[in-house]
């Protein structure tokens, strides 16, 4: 699955985190020092095209494109999957990238079992899936390789066949040179042979 979602206000997740003991159990006590030196007198400014507004002063959270959200939100995750485990067991392997996270599990009664808890779990932390963005996969080996749908399953960016994703990318390889000769694109000029695409 992929996609979680803080529910609410995005910049207010953050003062959540740091209000909350549980991060703080497996973060070094200097990182939770940097973390609230980032977020104090943490002044912003909006531009609009070429504009800048005048700055003004952040005093709660942290604005959802900034690189500290990113960074903190993976940590805050974390720390909802640790109350996750707790309660689930071990019974399946986690696979996580960002806000990417596989289960990867051999009893489809696990699955349920996953699928009933964490929506429990999550929402004390102000999380939730995005079903939009969850798919499920089953890996099983048919007689006939082509009739193994799994291959043909998206994981960041690449399909989990290895001749589908070599497939694919070589269409978009071919794409974006066919791309690139209408524009009839010379060594330091830029000739425009065909209307923008």
């Amino acid at each position: 699955m992929s996609g979680f979602r803080s529910e609410g206000n995005k910049m207010e997740f953050v003062n959540r985190f740091c209000t909350l003991q549980e991060p703080k159990s497996f973060l070094h006590p200097d990182d939770v020092k940097i973390i609230h030196l980032l977020m104090q007198n943490t002044h912003l400014s909006v531009k609009l095209g070429k504009c800048f507004s005048n700055f003004f002063r952040a005093s709660r959270g942290v604005p959802q494109g900034v690189s500290l959200f990113s960074a903190l939100f993976v940590v805050y995750l974390e720390a909802a999957l640790r109350e996750f485990r707790a309660l689930v067991g071990n019974n399946y392997e986690e696979m996580i990238y960002a806000d990417d996270l596989d289960f990867v599990f051999e009893k489809i009664q696990t699955l349920q079992h996953i699928f009933n808890k964490l929506p429990y779990v999550f929402s004390k932390w102000f999380l939730s899936v995005n079903s939009n963005k969850t798919k499920f996969t089953m890996l099983t080996r048919i007689d006939r390789r082509s009739d193994e749908s799994w291959r043909r399953q998206m994981k960041l960016g690449s399909h989990l066949g290895d001749s589908e994703d070599v497939t694919r990318r070589k269409i978009l390889a071919m794409d974006a040179l066919t791309k690139y000769r209408l524009y009839g694109i010379t060594k330091n000029k830029i000739k425009y042979q065909a209307q923008d695409i």
